[in-house]
């Protein structure tokens, strides 16, 4: 059984958000439901993510802990060639407004760089599960080629050695 857990990554804070603006407003209709509401809500805080894999039955299932209970329904692995671990970049401009009202030339340009375990199926890519982590998502890309026995691609550490091999040829043409 191999187990990566994302640790707490804010997946039901907006649930528990919702809970306790209602237990406040409950304060005041009905203290008990408020009383109630306050302990569910700082468990959605505290729930956990992660993926649990089962090397012999070659099943998955991502899941939502709290403590030590996990909730999650189990997926079988659809056959594959090959397990791909892919950088994804999603970027978008954000125009500045001053307080007039009048547009500011200046740009701002937000990114969410998230990593993708993508499956090699006859079929075409499926992509799995996403992460903020790169250690999480390298684990879980080695714990499914194992799984699978199938080959692994990290594509993110090949643009990691690029991005060094440019480096340290620029820092040499800067030398001569």
């Amino acid at each position: 059984m191999i187990d990566v857990n994302e640790r707490r990554t804010g997946a039901l804070a907006l649930p528990g958000f919702v809970l306790v603006i209602a237990a406040i407003l409950f304060v005041f209709i009905s203290p008990v439901v408020s009383v109630v509401l306050v302990p569910i809500a700082i468990c959605l805080f505290l729930v956990s993510t992660g993926i649990e894999m089962d090397s012999t039955r070659k099943t998955y299932r991502p899941y939502y802990g709290l403590f030590s209970l996990k909730f999650g329904s189990w997926k079988t692995f659809v056959p594959a060639q090959k397990v791909k671990l892919v950088l994804a970049i999603e970027q978008y401009g954000v125009t500045n407004w001053t307080n007039s009202g009048t547009k500011v030339n200046a740009r701002s340009i937000e990114k969410t760089i998230t990593y993708n375990i993508e499956l090699e199926t006859v079929n075409g890519d499926v992509e799995l599960f996403d992460f903020f982590s790169y250690q999480d998502a390298l684990k879980t890309m080695q714990g499914i080629g194992q799984i699978l026995e199938i080959e692994t691609e990290d594509q993110v550490q090949e643009i990691i050695e690029n991005r060094k091999a440019r480096m340290f040829e620029r820092r040499r043409l800067r030398r001569r």
